[in-house]
């Protein structure tokens, strides 16, 4: 829209109305079924088809799972649901270029728990790779999903 000023008030001959963009909270999910094992094993773990967890069959097994978000969003929280709560996970993401790796989250937090301390929390798809890891599951433990709370 263009207004025209008569006398060019300001200095100004029109001027340009800019649209503010409101910052608008969004969420991504998943199953416990884009997790796979850091190191596969026979039989290590079981995925249910029906209810979307992935289980340890296994003591010590440790998953990951890739995270999609649009370029340029702020990470603003992130939260692992399992079965347990004494294991944990972290946010990481990896420079594609170099294989280099580095936290988006603080640090380790307990399955079921919300972590709103996160560090290189603006997405860069152009240069990083994002995933979620967890520490060494024990047999029985199940990941249900992640949560992924967002701007942009």
């Amino acid at each position: 829209m263009v207004l025209d000023l008569p006398g060019a008030i300001f200095g100004q001959s029109d001027v340009r109305e800019t649209e503010i963009a409101e910052t608008k909270t969004k969420y991504w999910t998943c199953t416990g079924h884009n997790f796979v094992t850091e190191t596969p094993t026979l039989k290590a773990y079981t995925y249910s088809l029906v209810s979307g967890f992935v289980r340890a069959d296994e003591n010590t097994v440790s998953f990951v799972a890739p995270i999609f978000l649009p370029h340029g969003a702020t990470i603003t929280a992130i939260i692992v649901h399992g079965s347990v709560s004494d294991e944990s996970y972290i946010l990481r993401r990896t420079l594609i270029s170099s294989n280099v790796s580095s936290n988006v989250a603080s640090g380790f937090v307990n399955f079921n728990t919300e972590n709103t301390t996160l560090v290189n929390s603006i997405v860069d798809n152009a240069n990083y790779a994002y995933r979620v890891y967890t520490t060494s599951l024990d047999n029985g433990d199940q990941i249900y999903g992640v949560k992924i709370t967002y701007t942009i």
